[in-house]
């Protein structure tokens, strides 16, 4: 055709030949590598190869190669995706960063149903911008159940009921990340009807730095926050405290390990926070096992790294995420006059980087604030 316009993109859809990549089309799922790509004056046309990859084999699903193909026409093509359109209803998802993130959290998950997994998929990957509950439920519900968590002598398996974090409804909120939820619930274990901030030492100090007064406005501010250890520390001899700084290096890189692998970098990749700030070591060493460039986040311990606040990032599912670190901030710490210092600055400092005011309802998003309830307390339990 005479005079065809290109497609935004088109050269950079080109130059995906023989990229892994995530297809999705209807109920169907798999990683594939893409090949023998086309695009002429009406159509645009691939072959999509599917791998063996744990998590994304359909029941009864064959591995032979299959062609695609769409009219230019209506399609969405950008650097990272590639959506067939109105009569092509497939999306490909592209990215070394994103597949390498996705690949290994579908093995995790192998043993899920095919639909609960197709929904947990969905949730991970860039678009859409709403975090459904169900999916969020079934990581918080799969967590409950883990059971190599459940055997871990460090921890104390055992919360009282709504004690998970709600679902965050949206992505691109700021994350928080803490190191445990104590024996008591925690942050997310709140009365149905009334926020009690006494009830939790975290709760309580958080409000304080933030200037809120209920879980509610925390998420309604764009906020959340989610533990690095899934369950409450057991005292490590009599007398000792219950924290990740009193165990052996041995159990830490252990404890560590097996959450950023098992559940951190799901949730995250869920969540797609626009800037996350690690409050203690242990969230600090799961954002270096989490990012995909550890060579970029300093060595050392949270006085040590929070040096470099401001200027510190870890690279995820194909994006930079901000990150900014400072002490947990508990009453233990805000005791202390000189590191409830370094926590106000580091607060004001990732608050400022990201130009976060309480003031704004549902930011960055528009819309009703939720209710100071947990929406998702059914599977919390």
């Amino acid at each position: 055709m005479p005079g065809a316009t290109s497609l935004p993109n088109e050269s950079a859809l080109s130059r995906r030949e023989g990229e892994e990549c995530i297809y999705i089309e209807g109920d169907a799922f798999v990683h594939a590598i893409i090949r023998d790509i086309s695009v002429t004056d009406e159509s645009i046309s691939a072959e999509i190869c599917p791998r063996d990859s744990s998590g994304f084999r359909p029941p009864g699903a064959t591995l032979q190669p299959w062609k695609i193909g769409t009219r230019r026409e209506g399609a969405g093509v950008t650097s990272d995706e590639f959506h067939g359109g109105p009569y092509a209803p497939w999306s490909i998802y592209f990215g070394e960063g994103l597949v390498a993130a996705i690949v290994p959290i579908m093995a995790e998950l192998e043993g899920h149903g095919w639909l609960w997994r197709k929904a947990a998929l969905r949730a991970l990957l860039p678009t859409p911008g709403i975090v459904s509950d169900g999916p969020w439920r079934g990581i918080q519900t799969r967590l409950d159940r883990c059971a190599v968590c459940l055997r871990e002598t460090c921890f104390v398996p055992s919360l009282p009921g709504h004690s998970r974090p709600w679902s965050p409804s949206r992505k691109g909120r700021l994350l928080l990340v803490s190191e445990a939820p104590p024996e008591s619930g925690g942050f997310w274990h709140v009365s149905q009807h009334k926020d009690s901030t006494g009830e939790d030492d975290l709760r309580t100090q958080l409000f304080k730095l933030l200037g809120l007064d209920a879980v509610g406005s925390f998420m309604a501010s764009g906020l959340f926050l989610i533990q690095t250890l899934k369950w409450p520390l057991a005292a490590t001899r009599k007398g000792a405290g219950r924290s990740f700084n009193h165990l052996r290096s041995v159990d830490q890189a252990r404890l560590t390990e097996h959450a950023v692998t098992a559940h951190l970098r799901q949730e995250i990749l869920t969540i797609a926070p626009a800037g996350i700030l690690a409050m203690g070591n242990a969230a600090l060493a799961a954002c270096r096992a989490i990012s995909q460039d550890p060579a970029g986040l300093p060595n050392g311990r949270v006085e040590k790294a929070r040096e470099a606040n401001g200027r510190l990032s870890i690279r995820y599912g194909g994006r930079e995420i901000p990150l900014d670190v400072t002490l947990l901030p508990v009453g233990q710490n805000m005791r202390l006059s000189n590191r409830a210092i370094i926590i106000r600055q580091d607060f004001d400092s990732f608050l400022r980087r990201h130009a976060w005011d309480p003031r704004k309802r549902s930011w960055p998003y528009s819309g009703p604030a939720p209710a100071d309830t947990p929406h998702t307390e059914e599977a919390a339990q």
